[in-house]
């Protein structure tokens, strides 16, 4: 932060002793002279003045990202599957429209409990509409038909599974 404030002070000075002989004779000249000086001291700042800083994460829940994966890394060391992390995890990736990582982290887990399958044909799901969306029926279909037989047998959304899975079949066929 100092070496910002140095920068922007010998800018300033700068431009003072530059424009001040000149000031009454060459306004355009000043004017120049006052946007070109602290253009060019920030732009000297950023090449050779700025600390590099690793790249922030965007949102709170890529923060979380970070946060829950060194945790499951710790836990993987220790051979420890903490599930709530998992679930935790998951939900996030798919909030972060990254099913791929959430499909991969669920599949890779012990999947006897019913949350961990529900998620698991949740990310299915949405993947297989995305299939659908970019007309790819195949694979919409073989998403979707794991997203039905993935499900528990109480999940909310079965009826709207077999739904989908109709509309998809019916992709393509003239009516």
């Amino acid at each position: 932060m100092a070496l910002i404030i140095a920068f922007a002070v010998m800018a300033a000075i700068c431009t003072l002793y530059l424009i001040a002989p000149i000031s009454l004779s060459h306004k355009r000249i000043c004017y120049i002279l006052m946007l070109v000086i602290p253009a060019f001291s920030l732009g000297v700042y950023m090449k050779i003045g700025s600390p590099s800083l690793p790249s922030a994460p965007a949102n709170n829940e890529q923060i979380e990202i970070i946060k829950l994966e060194k945790q499951l890394a710790n836990n993987d060391k220790d051979n420890i599957k903490d599930i709530d992390i998992i679930s935790r995890l998951a939900a996030l990736y798919m909030a972060e429209d990254e099913l791929d990582k959430a499909i991969t982290l669920l599949e890779n887990t012990d999947q006897s409990g019913k949350d961990i399958k529900l998620q698991l044909a949740t990310a299915y799901f949405a993947k297989g509409l995305l299939y659908a969306e970019r007309k790819q029926k195949d694979k919409a279909l073989k998403l979707l038909q794991k997203a039905y037989s993935q499900a528990p047998k109480d999940a909310p959304f079965l009826s709207d599974i077999m739904m989908f899975m109709d509309r998809v079949r019916a992709m393509g066929d003239p009516s």
